[in-house]
């Protein structure tokens, strides 16, 4: 179930609301309680794993390359 980022211009409040995106749901202010609220544009957060000291950042990736394309570019790795 997608979040949703929401601002009460009444209060200036930033709050979240958890709901189907099909469902047309109120937002209500969790600080004030008014129903004047703003959707806003927020990122999404991509599930995964980093690793800081992985062999993909240091260039030294023993991930085979292949027709000169190497999955390591750019500091990710097609070996995780």
């Amino acid at each position: 179930m997608p979040i949703y980022e929401y601002r009460c211009l009444n209060c200036n409040n930033r709050f979240e609301i958890m709901h189907l995106a099909s469902k047309k749901e109120d937002a209500v202010c969790s600080k004030c309680g008014s129903k004047k609220t703003e959707k806003l544009m927020s990122s999404f957060a991509a599930v995964g794993s980093s690793d800081s000291s992985s062999s993909c950042d240091t260039g030294s990736c023993d991930y085979p390359s292949t027709g000169g394309y190497s999955p390591c570019s750019g500091g990710t790795c097609g070996m995780m």
